[in-house]
């Protein structure tokens, strides 16, 4: 799919355009996203021709319309404006300065100036004008808050939630959790069953089990990652009988000598782990011996 979703088509202060890279360069976990499909809260989805997955909030339902990735809350009190292109940190931080022209006479004005934490930039808004009044409330007291998330390989994103102002809290915990959940690869990063060729990272470990153990007097250790082909993971880490679950998502990336593997979890924890394997074909994350096995998953 090429040339899906776009913010330059919103905010025209830029005067930019969109051009997808090819999206055979590269391919990350997910599913495809098509236009005119429902996608529920929890569903992973991708677009590899901007090397960006991303995870849908619990609670939310999202689907492409035209040039931009729409959430709407089930509960019909909000919605998420989502996009990507070709901009860089100074296209971000002019934008968030500027006021957004939503179409149907509506527009998001910046009350506050942009906030940059990392490759974040944040800006809060004030909702102007009609049209919103089909979604629910009253358009003239909505709120806006915008996260501009700049990429290392030349695709950033845009995420812009609008709701009533008394419900602007469910908005911002679904961007937080959409914020924690999105992946910018570089192109030709690789990830789950459809891994881009044989002796990948993503081909080497879509559907296995990893598993450390260390032990010691009065003390052990246990910590697992099951990598499943639709890019899902499930991790238990267990110290001594401190148990805990969690589940999120993975990919893969980097030559085979040396690759890299990227863990996002439900609960906003990322971990990134240099992957190795040695005269034997053992496997080590971060230098540290990983047993390898078949789930199927």
């Amino acid at each position: 799919m090429r040339s899906t979703i776009c913010f330059f088509a919103l905010i025209t202060s830029l005067g930019m355009g969109c051009k997808a890279k090819d999206s055979s360069e590269g391919s990350l976990a997910g599913t495809e996203i098509k236009e005119g499909v429902d996608y529920e809260g929890g569903s992973n989805l991708k677009l590899d021709a901007y090397g960006l997955a991303f995870t849908v909030p619990s609670g939310w339902t999202g689907q492409l319309e035209g040039e931009v990735f729409l959430f709407e809350q089930d509960a019909g009190e909000g919605l998420i404006v989502f996009t990507a292109g070709e901009f860089t940190r100074s296209d971000a931080e002019q934008a968030a300065k500027e006021s957004i022209d939503l179409g149907g006479s509506v527009t998001a004005v910046p009350t506050s100036a942009p906030a940059v934490d990392g490759n974040l930039i944040y800006v809060d808004y004030d909702v102007r004008g009609g049209g919103l009044a089909e979604r629910a409330g009253d358009p003239n007291d909505w709120d806006g808050l915008g996260t501009f998330t700049v990429g290392d390989y030349g695709i950033s994103t845009l995420a812009l939630g609008l709701s009533p102002a008394p419900a602007l809290s469910k908005v911002e915990e679904a961007m937080g959790d959409l914020s924690d959940s999105l992946q910018l690869r570089q192109p030709g990063s690789t990830s789950g069953a459809e891994s881009g060729g044989k002796g990948s990272w993503g081909e080497e470990l879509a559907g296995y089990k990893i598993t450390y153990f260390y032990s010691s007097t009065g003390y052990y250790e246990q910590e697992s990652f099951t990598l499943c082909s639709d890019g899902s993971v499930f991790r238990v880490l267990d110290s001594s009988g401190a148990y805990s679950e969690r589940n999120g998502t993975w990919s893969a990336y980097g030559p085979t000598s040396s690759g890299t593997l990227e863990v996002h979890l439900d609960n906003g924890d990322s971990q990134a782990f240099e992957l190795t394997r040695d005269a034997g074909g053992d496997l080590y994350l971060d230098g540290y011996r990983f047993y390898q096995e078949w789930d199927g998953c």
